[in-house]
């Protein structure tokens, strides 16, 4: 089974199928789904995703530039 969600940029699509596909009777569906975060962006190079996922993970960015760790504050109990 081969199952990929993706956002199409033009109305014509080139599917590529597995080797083993090829002889049998197989089915295609194409139907509009709800937003998921799984959506494979087709056709957009790397930069322009990684604005994507930098754009989304805004909100969730913390400064750690600045933090140090000490072990005998971790392990203080009193």
């Amino acid at each position: 089974m081969v199952r990929q969600i993706f956002i199409p940029n033009q109305t014509t699509l080139i599917l590529e199928i597995p080797e083993s596909f090829v002889g049998k009777r197989i089915e295609l569906l194409a139907f509009e789904v709800e937003e998921d975060s799984s959506i494979i962006y087709k056709n957009i190079d790397k930069s322009e995703k990684l604005n994507r996922l930098n754009e989304s993970l805004e909100g969730y960015k913390v400064d750690l530039s600045n933090y140090t760790f000490d072990r005998n504050q971790a392990n203080d109990y009193e």
